[in-house]
């Protein structure tokens, strides 16, 4: 080995041991002040090779736990509580479909797969100490399984959704959202789009992405990929961007099974009884030293695999991606796209989940498409609930082609942005209307006609914008404001001025009793008396008590705000307590006026708010008596009634001290489109994000195209590492975004350098 340092970085050399007789290839990571590995080689295969030792370098553990969640063999390593999670993967069968379909992907797909996996083995070479006695025995077909893994909660989503409107609770699936937007060059000042990649997941677990600019061959891309895959899936190259969101077409199907009950493993198609086949795994289970194997029988008909038996019926799932491995070919080929006509192509091969794609292009195109591989249903049933099973007259007719997908490219509108919402409502008079796919409703899918709070504040931001500049662009990205809260200012503000008008007219009539009281005699005063005790009753109902001095200063700060809940506002406090206490109101309206069956006012206003809807009105009493509620909270749980919103809301890595304050989150009723859950606590206590924000680019489509990033937390999850936590402190906490330096081999941003050498 050789070492040597420079004044700009520190270089280390390692040769790949056994292959210096045969033709080499020079594989260079620079990492940047984030950490952030941009990987140079002379192939794409090398610049896989390079992402997989990095990877391993930053987060081997993690790294191995995907193939095993992706396997189903987690319980084995970790035990009995991940049983339940196993058994879910092998009735999806992802290591089987993927073991046995890798010969089917495209040899330069299979080449960069097995060479990310010699550069994580590499690392594991060199460095056996941080190799887990649990790791599994790498093999290519991993990422694929991996890639399964990773898109499947969405169709397993949509057969859930149908299960749950048949009445049959089915496992949870997690819920995932996310913001996108593009805008055109006839709307920014720089005269190119600018478009935001903004997947909102959580922080921990099989999603949080890893960062890297790989640059190979055919390979020029910068964005995240998922741990333990190799090429970035959202982000750029030097011809266009690509984002996804949540939501697209209904792709999957449940069918009610017909079961004979003389002989269970049979079922009725078409008139004549079937065998049910039967898969049998093992399920190991560590159980302290011992590992235990558990037999498990899989029920499966021709539709799918069984997943829920009830009054003698079985119900199986259909999910149009079952036998499909192809999505690293289709990644591989966007992000190898160098048109938007070749992007188009790569997606036609129909691999993602359902989601909402958006590109943008350096010759100034913006695209949107709704994703997703969608079956043909026959006419004539419901589709959003279990169909029958029995009959061949369910069967599907085959997959729509690309060209049938809710899409539109370049709307006149220059902009569009689908932070998880019906193509109808993307941009102010959307030409993506639900109309024109009447006769296929299941490729528009629309879940809700109305935008909610995050995805209308974007919107509105978005259109205002004329000449949007890059700065611009990234508060965009990190806005705030809370939707509609100043019609609930506005509320309070009225509701304040009556009740002060009345205690000025109470004061009023005080004076004129008791100077009726000193000209009539006691029985003048006693009936002042009883007048005032009538009041006080209707002000339980309707007119509130006289606010205390708290309940003043609060609304002195809610009306003060600016509908920010920026760190170091005291105002978003105080908003966000007093919108909780007004949530709590329990008097209920009319059936006619109940939203998805809630009657009582404060979940209601609830509802109405989170969906960007007109809130039903609130008695001012109640408005006035949440003040005090809200005070109250504040005095009790942080011993002031100014408190910044940063102090209560923040972010860090779990397992560290060090926690930061941030602006922006995602409650009900006070969502912004910076997009950040948190962990629940007591009053008094930090509330520390988990999720939201999780993988965020803005990037702007000059030739080549410049861009900026975010990942929530830090690139390393090595606590003793500068990079654990740092984008947490300089970027999260600040609302900002770091740039990417894409393209850019040298310079100042270069902290360190690895040069590797791999076979060819």
């Amino acid at each position: 080995m050789r070492f040597f340092r420079s004044a700009a970085s520190a270089c280390l050399i390692l040769p790949l041991a056994g292959c210096l007789s045969s033709p080499e290839e020079t594989v260079t990571i620079h990492r940047d002040e984030y950490g952030i590995p941009s990987v140079w080689a002379e192939t794409a295969e090398g610049a896989c090779f390079g992402a997989g030792y990095a990877q391993a370098e930053d987060r081997l553990e993690e790294l191995l736990r995907q193939y095993r969640r992706a396997a189903g063999t987690l319980a084995e390593a970790f035990g009995p509580e991940h049983f339940r999670e196993d058994h879910r993967q092998r009735l999806w069968r992802h290591a089987s479909v993927s073991r046995d379909g890798y010969g089917k992907l495209a040899a330069r797909t299979r080449a960069c797969l097995e060479a990310y996996l010699e550069g994580v083995k590499l690392y594991m070479l060199r460095h056996p100490e941080k190799v887990p006695a649990w790791a599994p025995v790498l093999e290519p077909w991993m990422p694929v399984a991996l890639g399964r893994y990773i898109i499947w909660g969405w169709p397993e989503g949509c057969a859930a959704g149908d299960l749950e409107r048949a009445g049959i609770r089915p496992d949870p699936v997690e819920a995932r959202a996310s913001n996108q937007w593009v805008v055109s060059g006839s709307r920014t000042e720089p005269g190119v789009p600018i478009a935001l990649v903004d997947p909102h997941l959580s922080w921990y677990g099989p999603f949080r992405f890893y960062e890297a600019r790989l640059y190979g061959g055919e390979l020029a891309v910068a964005g995240v990929s998922i741990l333990g895959t190799p090429i970035p899936t959202l982000g750029h190259n030097r011809h266009l961007s690509v984002a996804m969101t949540t939501g697209g077409p209904d792709t999957s199907d449940v069918y009610e099974i017909t079961l004979d009950p003389a002989r269970p493993a049979k079922y009725l198609f078409d008139g004549a009884w079937r065998d049910i086949h039967v898969d049998r795994e093992v399920i190991r289970v560590r159980r302290g030293d011992e590992v235990e194997e558990v037999p498990v029988e899989i029920e499966r008909t021709h539709h799918g695999p069984i997943v829920a038996h009830r009054d003698g019926k079985g119900y199986a799932v259909r999910i149009p991606y079952a036998e499909e491995v192809g999505l690293s070919d289709q990644t591989l080929e966007m992000m190898t796209a160098r048109s938007l006509g070749e992007m188009k192509a790569a997606l036609s091969r129909l691999q993602l989940m359902e989601q909402n794609v958006m590109v943008a292009t350096v010759d100034g195109d913006i695209f949107y498409v709704r994703n997703g591989r969608v079956p043909i249903r026959p006419e004539g049933f419901d589709w959003r609930r279990p169909v029958p099973g029995s009959t061949s007259r369910t069967e599907w007719l085959g997959i729509h082609p690309f060209e049938d997908l809710v899409q539109v490219t370049n709307p006149p509108q220059g902009y569009m942005q689908n932070c998880n919402v019906s193509p109808a409502v993307m941009m102010v008079a959307s030409p993506l209307e639900a109309e024109l796919w009447a006769a296929r409703p299941y490729l528009f899918n629309e879940e809700l006609p109305y935008l909610h709070q995050r995805a209308a504040q974007t919107r509105a931001e978005l259109h205002a914008e004329t000449r949007l500049t890059v700065e611009r662009a990234i508060e965009i990205a990190h806005s705030a404001v809370v939707f509609r809260a100043e019609v609930w200012q506005e509320r309070l503000r009225r509701a304040s001025e009556a009740s002060d008008a009345s205690d000025a007219s109470d004061a009023g009539d005080a004076g004129k009793a008791g100077d009726a009281g000193k000209a009539g005699g006691p029985g003048k005063a006693g009936e002042a008396g009883d007048t005032g005790g009538a009041a006080g009753a209707a002000g339980a109902g309707g007119a509130a008590a006289k606010p205390g001095p708290d309940a003043r200063r609060l609304r002195e700060l809610v009306l003060g705000w600016d509908r920010r809940a920026e760190r170091d506002s005291t105002g978003a406090t105080a908003y966000w307590l007093w919108k909780e206490a007004v949530y709590s109101v329990s008097e209920e309206v009319p059936a006619e006026k109940a939203l998805r069956g809630e009657r009582r006012l404060g979940p209601l206003a609830r509802l109405h708010d989170r969906a960007g809807l007109e809130p039903p009105e609130v008695p001012a009493a109640r408005l006035l008596e949440a003040l005090e509620a809200a005070g109250a909270r504040l005095r009790e749980g942080w011993g002031s009634l100014e408190v910044p919103y940063g102090e209560v809301f923040r972010a860090g890595r779990e397992g560290s001290p060090r926690t930061f304050p941030v602006s922006g989150g995602s409650f009900e009723g006070m969502s912004t489109p910076r997009a950040l859950g948190f962990r629940d606590a007591p009053d008094g206590q930090p509330r520390v994000a988990r999720g939201g924000q999780t993988a965020t680019q803005v990037v702007v489509l000059t030739k080549p195209p410049r861009s900026y990033s975010l990942l929530p937390l830090g690139e390393s999850d090595d606590p003793a590492s500068p990079h654990f936590d740092d984008q947490a402190e300089r970027v999260l906490s600040r609302s900002t975004l770091k740039p990417t330096h894409f393209l850019e081999k040298e310079g100042p941003h270069v902290r360190s350098t690895l040069v590797l050498r791999r076979r060819r």
